[in-house]
């Protein structure tokens, strides 16, 4: 698919998705400014060739590339249980579009940096287990009192270099498993930079 091809498609939902956003903020402040600017900038693009775009119009292009696809990402999210034949033609037209952009603009800096992570499995509710009886069990050194919970019962302490672990359980900070589960904190980037 061409550029100027998918612009015809992706700018009516970049538009509605602009929209949105200026209506999230009440029509007023700089998001909602900004996000009205862009509606502007958007239709603006109309009857101009792709060609003949200057630096600022494919920016504009580019965005008009991501934000439709970020509607249509909700969209066909929103239709997937109600509506499975409008949620597959939505989402036919979100791949095609980002097809484009990737082909014409690359991918985000996100994206990018995202290709380049590596998953880390974070576990069962089995593996959850074990690591809070892991941290529950604390191992007891009798010649040095040293307590850890890093080492097993029957290794010699590596502290004092005589005495043996011993298993102590920890009643005090230990978890039942009819505890429910902490929700996992969020930080936010003023957090991190501090």
């Amino acid at each position: 698919m061409y550029l100027g091809t998918a612009l015809k498609m992706a700018i009516p939902f970049a538009i509605l998705d602009r929209e949105d956003m200026a209506r999230v903020h009440g029509y007023e402040g700089p998001a909602a400014k900004e996000a009205s600017q862009a509606c502007a900038d958007l239709r603006a693009l109309a009857g101009i060739k792709t060609a003949n775009f200057s630096a600022a119009q494919k920016e504009t292009a580019r965005l008009a590339l991501c934000w439709a696809e970020q509607y249509l990402y909700g969209y066909v999210d929103a239709q997937a249980h109600v509506n499975n034949s409008e949620a597959k033609k939505s989402h036919k037209q979100m791949n095609q579009i980002r097809k484009v952009r990737v082909d014409h603009f690359g991918l985000t800096a996100n994206e990018a940096s995202s290709a380049r992570c590596t998953a880390v499995p974070i576990g069962s509710d089995k593996a959850h287990a074990a690591l809070l009886r892991m941290l529950r069990d604390v191992v007891v050194c009798p010649s040095c009192d040293t307590r850890t919970n890093s080492r097993v019962e029957g290794e010699v302490c590596s502290t004092c270099k005589k005495g043996v672990f011993r298993l102590e359980r920890n009643t005090t900070t230990a978890r039942t498993e009819s505890t429910p589960r902490a929700m996992p904190q969020m930080c936010d980037s003023e957090h991190i930079s501090q």
